[in-house]
């Protein structure tokens, strides 16, 4: 099945060849009438309708045009898309079908924040490259990598003491005022290649990627779990810190007034 790919908000047009079991078909008439469909699947209803127009007759040969509005506000996906024809004679037959892919243009929205990059998983993980994308996927798996800063993010409220102590981790995380060190990055990276292989693993039993994603989400919890966290004083105030915490306590540092008794097992205000 044919499978074409457009930008969101662009128009596209693109021809097709009409066949059949035998060939191209080449005895239909100008005057047989096209019509082309988008829709979701299934018993969906059309989302919208491509132009359709003859290009050659006797050549089998049909030109369809997406127009950049109807891409636009069509969220991003695959869709199946269908050519049918209407002939004088009052025969309607399925011309052909496809896929269109339908993928994101540039707009006025931020991208998503992560820890690591493309580049960083391919340092710390190995070889990934686009064969493991999907059409669901944004460039360089940012979606996989926004994933484990979330991850991280919650690793380190999850880890935040004393009682009360994750909520000043939170407005960190929100200001952006976590230390991006190495541990931080490594661990990004390879739990962002567990989400990427575990994207990749089906029914089979004997699925390579079933492995490499427990892997490296091993690797990642085990990296995490060691890391001492650093928290700067302000944005863009870095190196200087506050305070920086590891496996639940604080080894260093004073935030907002807590005084920390090293030696004790206690927490003091």
């Amino acid at each position: 099945m044919d499978k074409i790919e457009v930008n969101s908000g662009f128009d596209y047009g693109f021809q097709v060849e009409l066949r059949d079991s035998l060939g191209i078909i080449t005895d239909f008439s100008i005057d047989d009438s096209l019509s082309c469909d988008v829709w979701s699947g299934d018993g969906t209803a059309v989302i919208f309708s491509p132009t359709a127009t003859w290009k050659t007759v006797a050549a089998g040969q049909v030109s369809i045009l997406v127009a950049a509005n109807q891409t636009l506000t069509t969220e991003r996906g695959i869709y199946p898309i269908r050519l049918r024809i209407a002939t004088v004679g009052g025969q309607k037959i399925e011309g052909w079908e496809g896929l269109l892919s339908i993928k994101g243009g540039p707009g006025t929205s931020v991208g998503l924040k992560s820890y690591c990059t493309l580049t960083d998983i391919l340092h710390h993980a190995g070889k990934i490259d686009d064969r493991f994308a999907t059409d669901s996927d944004l460039a360089g798996f940012a979606s996989q990598r926004a994933e484990a800063r979330e991850w991280v993010n919650k690793c380190m409220i999850a880890r935040a003491r004393p009682m009360g102590f994750e909520n000043f981790v939170r407005l960190a995380i929100d200001d952006d005022r976590i230390r991006i060190d190495s541990d931080i990055v490594k661990a990004s990276s390879k739990y962002s290649a567990s989400l990427i292989y575990e994207r990749q693993i089906t029914g089979s039993k004997d699925n390579p990627y079933s492995d490499l994603a427990s892997k490296y989400r091993m690797d990642a919890e085990g990296i995490i779990s060691t890391a001492t966290i650093s928290i700067a004083r302000q944005a863009g105030g870095l190196p200087a810190t506050d305070f920086r915490f590891q496996m639940g306590r604080i080894v260093v540092g004073s935030p907002l007034g807590l005084h920390v008794s090293r030696g004790r097992s206690e927490w003091q205000f």
